[in-house]
């Protein structure tokens, strides 16, 4: 035998001994098994957020992925047509946590917030190998439990059945509660519906048109789910467009990540008696300056506030403006000094502009007028604020200017508790020495012996004895080089104060 012929007969004895001893047959791939590791057991009701575990085993080769599939058991048990329906939908990893639905109301008559929501399920887990053959399937049947969310209506607020006034656009707003699994665990609801039905249609009956809304006929009249977290708090309050005038229900539910949604309408919390209506009145406007304090009013017909001020001195004055009490939204300002037609837009110092600052400690849009001074006579500051449906608040400031002409030398203030005191004081003057502070008479002759020797002083001029809310004008203190102001306690008179 040639060296070739040798190397191929080796050859041939390797390649028949590789086949095996069966005689060269290929085996069938043997499909891979599967198992649940971890999960709810069966038929018990667990939370809506489960994590599950599992693990396979490929006897000839490798597992390549899983494939799961969820059934929602509307019937509360597991219908196979559902496991023929459904979608496997592939998972690469041991392990995974799943949000299952718990939208059904456990008692349909429970009819409170907060309640329970139920959902039976069925969890199917199989394994695929690399050549593409699955395993058989295992599974496991529980249900899901969850409490429903809650939404309590903040504006408007609630008002014992009685109806809310609100102007043609409004602004609604409210907060909404997801009780996770008791009513300590907390979060935010995943999306709210709200809706705004007139009465009309039921006779203008408030009671007739909640229970409509009630009913599934009523779906098509609530909004889309509107998420919860929209930037702006988009998801916590909605505006109207202009509506008519009458008078409607508000009603807003929410809905959490497992699909339950709140199953009751409560006057009390999530409902509201609304009457659309012309109004009388605006925003709540407040002008504040440091020499006059704050000044408020509701109404553009409030009388002029009185400011005397001394020549010379900066004149700063702060703007706010709230309309979220009655459902509006404050929209703009103007002001203006000296305006004799308030009618003419052309008067006004600055045309209606929006608030584009917040009070830090009020949360109410703000906004100042740029600081004046004034030299003499008598200056008018007027401001305005409107709403988004046009209703209006004005304020006026009539500013007294004061010239310090300082004809007399002294003014003494008599601001001394002497009234409340006397009775625990025997005076200066007291035999067995018990008193600690003067008798009101005593107290005069003290100031009266002090003055003495100033250079015409009057007591019947240049002394002034107050009393609880009495006010000095300005114009008295102004004719004064000095004044002396005799206080014990807290100050009784202030000054310039408006009215």
């Amino acid at each position: 035998m040639t060296r070739l012929s040798t190397v191929l007969l080796a050859l041939s004895l390797v390649t028949f001994s590789a086949c095996g001893g069966d005689g060269g047959r290929v085996h069938p791939n043997q499909a891979p098994q599967v198992w649940l590791s971890a999960a709810p057991p069966e038929g018990s009701v667990s939370k809506y957020t489960v994590k599950l575990f599992w693990g396979g085993w490929d006897p000839d080769g490798e597992i390549r992925y899983y494939e799961y599939l969820v059934t929602d058991n509307k019937t509360g048990v597991f219908d196979p047509a559902d496991l023929d329906n459904g979608v496997w939908r592939t998972v690469v990893g041991n392990d995974s946590t799943f949000t299952f639905s718990a939208d059904s109301l456990a008692n349909p008559n429970a009819g409170k917030l907060a309640s329970e929501f139920v959902r039976s399920h069925t969890f199917f887990i199989r394994a695929v190998d690399e050549e593409g053959l699955e395993s058989g399937h295992v599974y496991r049947s529980f249900t899901a439990r969850t409490l429903s969310p809650d939404v309590v209506i903040e504006i408007p607020r609630a008002s014992g059945g009685s109806q809310s006034d609100v102007p043609p656009i409004a602004t609604f707003r409210w907060r909404a509660t997801d009780y996770v699994d008791d009513l300590n665990t907390r979060q935010d609801p995943e999306s709210v519906q709200y809706v705004l039905k007139s009465t009309l249609p039921f006779g203008g009956d408030y009671a007739k048109t909640l229970n409509y809304l009630r009913t599934p006929e009523s779906l098509s009249d609530w909004s889309d789910w509107v998420w919860y977290k929209l930037p702006g708090d988009s998801g916590k309050s909605w505006t109207t467009p202009p509506q008519d005038f009458g008078t409607y229900i508000l009603a807003v539910r929410a809905k959490d990540e497992a699909g339950a949604v709140t199953p009751v309408l409560d006057e009390l919390f999530n409902a509201r008696r609304v009457h659309v209506s012309p109004r009388n009145t605006g925003p709540l406007f407040f002008l504040s300056n440091e020499y006059m304090g704050r000044v408020s009013t509701k109404v553009c017909s409030t009388p002029p506030t009185i400011l005397d001020i001394p020549a010379g001195v900066p004149l700063d004055l702060k703007l706010m403006a709230d309309a979220s009490s009655y459902g509006g939204v404050v929209a703009g300002y103007r002001y203006g000094w000296d305006i004799a037609d308030l009618e003419d837009p052309e008067q006004w110092e600055v045309d209606f502009t929006p608030f584009v600052q917040v009070d830090e400690e009020t949360k109410f849009p703000t906004a100042r007028a740029p600081s004046r001074r004034f030299f003499f006579g008598t200056h008018v500051f007027t401001a305005e604020v409107i709403d988004n449906s046009g209703f209006c608040s004005r304020i006026e400031i009539k500013v007294n200017i004061i010239q310090f002409g300082l004809e007399r030398n002294v003014l003494v203030v008599d601001d001394f508790l002497t009234d409340n005191l006397n009775a625990a004081t025997a005076g200066w003057n007291h035999p067995q020495g018990r008193g600690f502070l003067p008798t009101d008479a005593e107290h005069d002759e003290f100031w009266l012996s002090m003055m003495e020797n100033v250079q015409g002083f009057d007591p019947a001029l240049d002394m002034v004895a107050t009393v609880q809310g009495s006010t000095i004008p300005l114009t008295k203190l102004a004719s004064y080089k000095s004044i002396v102001w005799s206080v014990s306690g807290a100050l009784l008179a202030t000054v310039n104060t408006p009215e």
